[in-house]
């Protein structure tokens, strides 16, 4: 798991936007564009339905160099499971 994962979604958090994920697929979401010395606090998911296999779910934030000293995030996200998810974004 990222370094940029948090393990829940934190008081002030705020929603950057949701996507869907079908099953035996693969959902890519651009969380921004960062520089050293603006880096980002983190980013939590929410995963609906709650019914679905936690293990299922496999998410990963990966830094893809850009210009000078910026950089961008993009999460991206594997449903291992039988059933589609939404998953909303939010940040730190």
């Amino acid at each position: 798991m990222s370094k940029y994962l948090l393990p829940s979604i934190p008081e002030g958090a705020h929603p950057l936007g949701e996507f869907e994920v079908e099953p035996g697929g693969m959902g890519r979401f651009l969380l921004g564009q960062f520089t050293l010395k603006n880096q980002p606090k983190g980013f939590a998911l929410r995963v609906t339905p709650k019914k679905h296999d936690p293990k299922a779910i496999v998410p990963q934030i990966t830094r893809l160099a850009a210009e000078y000293n910026k950089y961008e995030l993009v999460l991206y996200t594997v449903n291992y499971g039988d059933r589609a998810v939404s998953i909303e974004v939010f940040a730190a």
